[in-house]
């Protein structure tokens, strides 16, 4: 969402079932996004190009500048955005990543290590693709609680300024 005077104007409730990753949100004219409506959005599984939070909040018309929306919260991934969106066809081997993610299936933690201390953004959702859980992580080792889960299939999401690593993990 590139060249518009607006790149993207929310207009519905946005209640945390609503997931909109992997776009490339910037050079827009008046707002990158605009938040019409009065509801907190999480947007940071996205590409802002730019990895400073004030440049990229400077683009944004929220809760910040008008009380009566909601707030958005924003993830600076790194300024070289891909032309194609970051999404489930685009993602990157683990081991090219260099991310371990294990046991798989899990009871109760699932654990993560990362090649470096970057921020990640992981997110894990349910075969309908409903956002579960979303964490940022700023570290080598981190670790999910996923002992109050329903056994099942989840897809686990893990955004970085070095690539998108989409993971399917059973839950027993």
């Amino acid at each position: 969402m590139r060249n518009n005077d607006v790149g993207v104007d929310v207009r519905s409730y946005f209640d945390g079932s609503i997931t909109f990753l992997g776009n490339t949100i910037c050079s827009n004219t008046t707002y990158n996004l605009e938040l019409n409506y009065q509801n907190n959005a999480d947007l940071s599984g996205n590409c802002w190009c730019s990895i400073d939070e004030a440049t990229i909040k400077s683009k944004i018309l929220d809760g910040f500048i008008n009380t009566s929306k909601g707030l958005v919260n924003v993830l600076p991934l790194g300024s070289n955005c891909p032309a194609s969106p970051l999404g489930i066809n685009k993602t990157t081997k683990s081991s090219e990543l260099n991310i371990k993610v294990y046991p798989n299936p899990v009871q109760a933690q699932l654990n993560l290590e990362f090649q470096n201390a970057k921020e990640q953004l992981v997110t894990i959702y349910n075969v309908t693709g409903k956002l579960i859980k979303s964490k940022k992580f700023k570290a080598y080792n981190a670790t999910i609680d996923m002992s109050d889960f329903v056994e099942g299939i989840y897809i686990l999401k893990i955004v970085s300024e070095d690539g998108v690593l989409n993971k399917q993990i059973l839950k027993n």
